[in-house]
């Protein structure tokens, strides 16, 4: 998420229009996408299957008033870092 809020900073002010668009509308599917999946079965199973609420960790089920950090730089796992490499 950091670095798509990196490249689309960087990327928005001169972006022709086409390319404004498809930023724009990349950052909204990425917030339904999100929403959609905080009820989605895959992650909410039903009563049932449900393990008992103390062997779990229940996520929140809520946006963050705002963001944990503004610092964009990689994150220190290779595993993700190399795609700071090509932005």
């Amino acid at each position: 998420m950091l670095l798509f809020l990196r490249l689309r900073e960087r990327l928005l002010p001169s972006a022709e229009p086409p390319v404004r668009y498809l930023i724009e509308r990349l950052g909204q599917f990425i917030i339904a996408n999100t929403e959609a999946n905080l009820c989605a079965p895959r992650y909410n199973p039903s009563p049932a299957q449900r393990m008992a609420l103390e062997d779990v960790i229940k996520t929140p089920a809520c946006w963050a008033p705002s963001l944990s950090t503004t610092d964009t730089s990689p994150l220190p796992y290779p595993s993700i870092s190399w795609w700071w490499d090509h932005c």
